[in-house]
């Protein structure tokens, strides 16, 4: 029974410092992932009273279309994360996993827009085309460049830097917002083009924080 209990407490004891170190692992992730995932939804959120109804129905066609970029993503780095991870330079990012993870990723993505411009072109007048093109061609790309952005985020995992991850989401964020609130434009346009450029802004400063920290292609 003195054995037994000693094992439990052990036990208990091991699993209380597994959970703590996970949470400090983990929570800039847990609070950055929801900071995207808002800023992702912010346009549904708002659609039924800031948007008409063509419109709300354009974005989530859309956003639905470039979940089939989000998906291969996830396929990608689930099939290739382990190599990322086992690299055995810590400041070094495989150049031949890179450019084959880019490769599928960009071809993921001329198919989307093919199919979305094909969809458009169908089912709207060719005179009021080129704005759910120009609304489809910033959101394909935004989900494109936040899927990169998410790659490269790996290697702040490798260093136990986490954190560095909640800095770039917090930056996009205040970007992101600060772009509704100054650009006086249509709302759907307003929050697409933010999206773009807080994404696009977050990645340019993703890449410049690994280029800080002695990141090379190897």
């Amino acid at each position: 029974m003195v054995f037994l209990r000693k094992q439990s407490t052990v036990s208990l004891n091991k699993t209380k410092t597994i959970l703590k170190g996970s949470v400090l692992f983990s929570w800039p992730t847990i609070i950055q992932i929801f900071l995207i995932m808002y800023i992702t939804n912010y346009g549904k959120i708002h659609a039924l009273t800031n948007m008409p109804i063509e419109d709300g129905v354009l974005l989530s066609l859309i956003q639905r279309f470039s979940m089939v970029i989000f998906l291969t993503h996830s396929s990608l780095l689930a099939y290739m994360v382990k190599s990322i991870y086992v690299e055995k330079n810590i400041l070094g990012i495989n150049k031949s996993i890179l450019f084959k993870y880019l490769g599928l990723l960009i071809i993921t993505m001329i198919i989307v827009m093919l199919i979305s411009g094909i969809y458009l072109v169908y089912n709207y007048d060719q005179n009021n085309v080129q704005r759910p093109i120009f609304i489809a061609t910033l959101i394909i790309l935004q989900t494109f460049m936040s899927c990169v952005y998410a790659y490269l985020e790996l290697n702040y995992g490798r260093e136990n830097k986490n954190i560095i991850k909640l800095y770039l989401a917090i930056f996009g964020a205040v970007l992101f917002f600060s772009l509704l609130m100054f650009l006086k434009i249509d709302f759907l346009e307003k929050i697409t083009l933010a999206m773009f450029i807080s994404t696009f802004a977050s990645l340019l400063l993703s890449v410049a924080t690994l280029y800080k920290r002695n990141y090379k292609l190897v």
